[in-house]
């Protein structure tokens, strides 16, 4: 039997699309892998354990939270919102299971999945605690990881929401929150509605917007697009109304346009999100302004433009910048009547006197320049109102890198910096290898303690967040200057491409060589200046040995190095 045309692989493929279902995950469970299969019942049991606690109505801060969001029992059990309560329950439950084959693996799979984790001196604890639960599933409708909102205030100022760690399970970039939910009345409406929270998801579908799906956490993603893109060809861009809402819809907006499809804009204004504008204007408003959205592409360029043509002795080249900007925005449309439109139209409102073809032929080659070419579009768009800027608020842009001194004497030795500089550029780093090991080449305390810091905190932001989290830490005033210059140089060249799981071995080996070293040429040196306070024969005999040995210890890592 065929299914347009297909065979039966090709017709699951197909049919797995359509519905926004990965057929890889499908394939792999006719497998019944037994490490997916323990994933999913502690995800679904870790799910239930969480909506429990919340239902026993003893966690105040669940009660709070549900009561100053207005969300009924019915919203609640429907997205299974749980409370995860102080301690480690989790934990405890799984060290209390027989010694043996079952309880090892257990206790792997739940820290692998981000239920639970281990510190350095081997002791297991609940990844989440004292935080409002938002289960993530998967399209089927199956837990695959949670979101968790902080409850307690120190909590919030180092990260309101988690998620959990990336696995064999979840992947942020894969997921979309409340698709499990969404996916049918996408294809039933033949459009989608792209929210910035999960909050703000579940505040639209409470109030019959049920093709509303949310990113979690981390920008939208190409992968997000394609299994949105299945199901319908229509999007409407629901973000918040500030400029990270802003940076966010630019680039959706420029995944839609490489597929040819103009993305529609929601005006929330004056509220900040959609949860907002449905609690201050309601149900009949928000579908007032889904019927009246504009492209996305137009606000923007309404924003760009000015209401008067430009005047005076510059007016010409201050008229040719603006088109570049307008070419810019639509370079990812490429050649095509929707850009064609909109440029001559830009044209004709800044009272050009070129011909349609002039303008078009100039548009032609700003796209021969390369991808490049849309990057100069105006990081503010006129989409959101610039916030205005207190002249006491620390800035939150990367520094620029400090211009060289002339060399001072320094605290830390260039292989602590070294390592600095290594894991500030790639925390991902700190995902991997034992860094309890490593830091014990570390001679400075400073050191340790900011390795330890990013790592603690690489379990409680996203990737979004992480440049804002350095930037606080290193205006906090709890890190020595000298380091924070180090970050400062760091945070220029930070990648935002995570480096493979090779390349991650290799710095790793660099670094812990580098570090061995220095701290081998440190106590060599040490050892050579006490030879000559102490006369004493014996005492230069053993100081003797000692360097001996040390010497030894570094001439072993040149010969590993070669």
């Amino acid at each position: 039997m065929e299914f347009k045309h297909l065979n039966y692989i090709e017709a699951l493929k197909d049919i797995c699309s359509q519905i926004g279902v990965r057929f890889e995950d499908y394939d792999t469970e006719k497998k019944k892998d037994p490490k997916r299969e323990k994933a999913r019942e502690l995800l679904q049991r870790a799910c239930d354990y969480y909506r429990k606690q919340a239902l026993s109505g003893k966690h105040q801060p669940y009660l709070d939270f549900a009561k100053k969001r207005e969300l009924p029992e019915e919203t609640l059990e429907r997205y299974k919102i749980g409370f995860s309560p102080a301690g480690n329950p989790l934990s405890a439950y799984f060290l209390q299971l027989p010694d043996g084959p079952e309880k090892s693996f257990t206790l792997n799979v739940a820290q692998e999945i981000g239920l639970i984790g281990k510190n350095d001196r081997g002791d297991y604890y609940d990844f989440f605690r004292e935080r409002i639960m938002f289960p993530v599933c998967d399209a089927g409708g199956m837990v695959i990881a949670f979101s968790a909102r902080a409850t307690r205030p120190e909590d919030e100022k180092r990260a309101k929401y988690i998620n959990s760690k990336n696995s064999f399970m979840f992947n942020k970039s894969q997921a979309l929150f409340g698709m499990n939910l969404a996916k049918s009345q996408i294809r039933a409406k033949d459009a989608v509605i792209i929210l910035e929270g999960q909050m703000d998801q579940i505040m639209m579908n409470r109030h019959g917007f049920e093709n509303g799906v949310a990113a979690l956490g981390t920008a939208f993603t190409e992968e997000n697009f394609r299994m949105l893109l299945n199901l319908s060809r229509n999007f409407y861009l629901a973000m918040d109304m500030d400029r990270a809402g802003q940076k966010a819809a630019m680039a959706i907006n420029e995944l839609c346009f490489k597929e040819k499809i103009v993305p529609k804009c929601l005006d929330l204004s004056p509220q900040k999100d959609a949860d907002e504008f449905l609690k201050a204007q309601g149900k009949l408003q928000m579908v007032e302004r889904i019927d009246k959205a504009r492209p996305f592409i137009d606000v923007v360029i309404d924003g760009l433009l000015p209401k008067e043509a430009p005047q005076g002795p510059s007016a010409i080249d201050q008229k040719i910048t603006l088109m570049d900007k307008v070419y810019a925005l639509l370079a990812p449309l490429g050649d095509d009547i929707r850009s064609e439109e909109r440029i001559k139209d830009a044209a004709k409102r800044l009272q050009l006197s070129s011909d349609g073809e002039t303008i078009m032929e100039g548009f032609r080659r700003f796209l021969k320049k390369g991808p490049e070419a849309r990057h100069q579009a105006p990081a503010n768009t006129g989409f959101a109102p610039r916030p205005a800027q207190s002249p006491q608020a620390p800035s939150k842009t990367v520094p620029k890198a400090p211009e060289k001194k002339p060399q001072t004497e320094t605290k830390y030795s260039k292989a602590e910096k070294g390592l600095i500089e290594e894991i500030t550029k790639h925390p991902e780093l700190l995902s991997k290898g034992n860094i309890g090991a490593l830091l014990d080449f570390v001679e400075h305390d400073e050191v340790k303690v900011y390795v330890s810091r990013v790592k603690e905190f690489l379990l409680e932001i996203d990737d979004s967040g992480y440049k804002d989290f350095l930037l606080d830490f290193l205006v906090s005033g709890k890190v020595d200057e000298e380091i924070a210059q180090a970050v400062r140089m760091a945070l220029v060249k930070h990648e935002t491409t995570e480096l493979n799981d090779k390349m991650l071995e290799k710095h790793l080996a660099g670094i812990s060589e580098r570090l061995q070293h220095s701290r081998l040429k440190t106590k060599e040196e040490e050892l050579m200046a006490k030879m000559k306070t102490h006369k004493d024969d014996a005492e230069q005999d053993a100081i003797l040995t000692e360097l001996t040995s040390v010497r030894k210890e570094i001439n072993n890592l040149k010969s590993q190095k070669k």
